[in-house]
């Protein structure tokens, strides 16, 4: 878990938020989406209400929340 939150974190601090967000997207395949904004939502990068078509995946937002 904290190794994917340091390497988003990384990715957003050399292109931006919005960037690596939308790169991050881009790159990673549609059925990990959920895990995915999970993530960035934990992360404060992304509101929850953003792509609303996109369920959060509430077993990994539970373990970030023990973090």
């Amino acid at each position: 878990m904290r190794l994917i939150i340091n390497h988003i974190i990384v990715l957003a601090n050399v292109f931006g938020v919005d960037a690596a967000t939308s790169l991050l997207f881009f790159k990673i395949e549609r059925e990990h989406w959920s895990i995915l904004k999970a993530f960035l939502v934990f992360l404060h990068y992304m509101p929850e209400n953003d792509l609303v078509d996109i369920t959060i995946n509430h077993e990994v937002m539970g373990k970030l929340g023990q973090i």
